[in-house]
């Protein structure tokens, strides 16, 4: 959370009202719109959220491919099982 009192900020949001508004003819809303910092917290917000969705893909891959090779050694097991049972 940020120093501020409430909630997190969201760019993402805010700018998805702020263009809601300027698209009814709310004049500070336009002016948020087209800040230069607004701008630049937005991208840098999105950029992260891009990468926090590209790492979480990559770790669902990961834990999939983990579950994949756990599942390929118990089938390895079981046969060697079958094979020793059906030695006996």
């Amino acid at each position: 959370m940020n120093s501020n009192i409430g909630v997190d900020r969201d760019y993402e949001t805010a700018a998805f009202w702020y263009k809601e508004a300027s698209k009814q003819g709310c004049l500070p809303a336009k002016k948020n719109v087209n800040n230069k910092v607004f701008k630049k917290e937005l991208k840098k917000e999105l950029k992260l959220k891009k990468k926090n969705r590209k790492k979480k893909a990559k770790d669902e891959k990961k834990k999939e491919k983990e579950e994949l090779l756990n599942r390929k050694r118990i089938l390895k097991q079981q046969n060697e099982e079958l094979k020793r049972l059906k030695k006996e």
